[in-house]
């Protein structure tokens, strides 16, 4: 067995194990008071989504696409987040970070957010950042896929793809997003941290 078959075969059982934990991982309702406003905002998508869909035919376009995405998406995830974390939102204080602990202002939290289920983008890695993913199920569902130091996905998404290394002592902070499978997001956490969660 070659050297790459052996890293083929780690990398496929780090993806199963990574799967296996983020299916673990259970949703949550959303928070009772955005339940209307969501069910509303899916509803609205839908007929735009519609009406896009039959241009993009009319277009010769047809297999594309209309979703719901960035800041949109970003700002119902810090919402969701806000709502069931000690955080506070924290708005306008800079381009990196989103929210900062109750009661430790000068902490920083990145949110990040995704109606997608194929992965979540970490854009430096400073601070604390929470990952979460929505649903559209059952009018509306959360489940947080990263909980912790944004440093550790910041490493791994930096590291070096031929030797495997990580590099530590990279340059956290970037302008570009980088992204990450849920599976991978899930396996770097290892569950939710308890602390962020509210009873």
């Amino acid at each position: 067995m070659t050297f790459t078959q052996v890293l083929q075969i780690r990398e496929q059982t780090a993806s199963q194990q990574g799967r296996a934990i983020l299916d673990s991982i259970g949703f949550l309702p959303l928070p009772s008071k955005l339940k209307p406003g969501f069910k509303k905002l899916i509803e609205g998508r839908d007929l735009l989504r519609k009406e896009y869909l039959r241009h993009a035919k009319d277009g010769g376009h047809e297999g594309r696409d209309f979703s719901l995405d960035g800041r949109l998406v970003g700002d119902l995830g810090e919402l969701v987040v806000a709502m069931i974390s000690p955080i506070i939102l924290t708005k306008g204080a800079g381009p990196k970070y989103d929210a900062h602990l109750k009661g430790k202002p000068k902490s920083q939290v990145q949110i990040r957010c995704s109606l997608r289920d194929d992965s979540i983008a970490i854009k430096h890695g400073e601070g604390h950042f929470i990952a979460i993913q929505l649903l559209e199920d059952n009018g509306g569902q959360f489940r947080v896929v990263y909980d912790g130091p944004a440093l550790k996905p910041w490493i791994y998404v930096n590291a070096t793809k031929k030797t495997g290394k990580r590099d530590a002592n990279r340059e956290a902070t970037t302008d570009k997003l980088k992204p990450l499978k849920l599976t991978t997001w899930a396996l770097l956490n290892m569950g939710i941290d308890e602390r962020f969660v509210k009873p």
